[in-house]
């Protein structure tokens, strides 16, 4: 899985520069350390991370034996090849736990032909969200709070993603055909 990541602010983005190295784990198991580079005047951090596992992904900024943990909503999925984040809207890394995850809800969660999305603070006008199959293929893109593309897809697990510019956050789906 390749993860375009950057931080919320400016000290997070120092402290990397002067040489933390940003490492992702499932659990204990370290999964990838980032590579960064300035892009455009943003820092990017570019990491490639192996894992089978379906948790959580745990980021963390090493340096001289201290480590800060950041968050970021990303769902992990047993499928090779997935990319998430993009130079444009990379994934956001921040020292808050609760970036978008309890302000972003689906209802039903288990669907059959139609999904309305929920988030606070946000305006719609605002909303970009993808949908992934459970290989992390993409098999939809809406700008509404509200999807209807979904009849045609086959029984099974999705995640939808929403992309601001500040964060993202993810929820995980259930599509049922009758």
């Amino acid at each position: 899985m390749t993860i375009i990541a950057t931080v919320e602010n400016e000290e997070l983005r120092m402290r990397i520069k002067e040489g933390g190295v940003l490492k992702a784990y499932t659990g204990t198991k370290l999964n990838g350390a980032a590579e960064w580079q300035e892009v455009d005047g943003k820092l990017l951090l570019f990491l490639n991370v192996g894992t089978d596992n379906l948790g959580k992904l745990t980021f963390f900024i090493a340096e001289e034996g201290e480590k800060t943990e950041l968050f970021a909503n990303i769902p992990l999925q047993t499928a090779a090849n997935r990319h998430f984040g993009s130079l444009d809207n990379p994934v956001l890394l921040s020292l808050e736990s609760n970036l978008l995850a309890s302000n972003f809800q689906a209802y039903p969660t288990i669907f059959t032909d139609h999904v309305d999305f929920e988030v606070a603070n946000i305006a719609s006008k605002d909303v970009h969200i993808t949908i992934r199959n459970a290989a992390g293929v993409m098999v939809d893109e809406i700008t509404s709070l509200h999807w209807t593309n979904c009849e045609s897809l086959s029984s099974g697990v999705y995640f939808a993603t929403l992309y601001t510019k500040d964060y993202t956050a993810t929820v995980k789906l259930v599509k049922v055909n009758r």
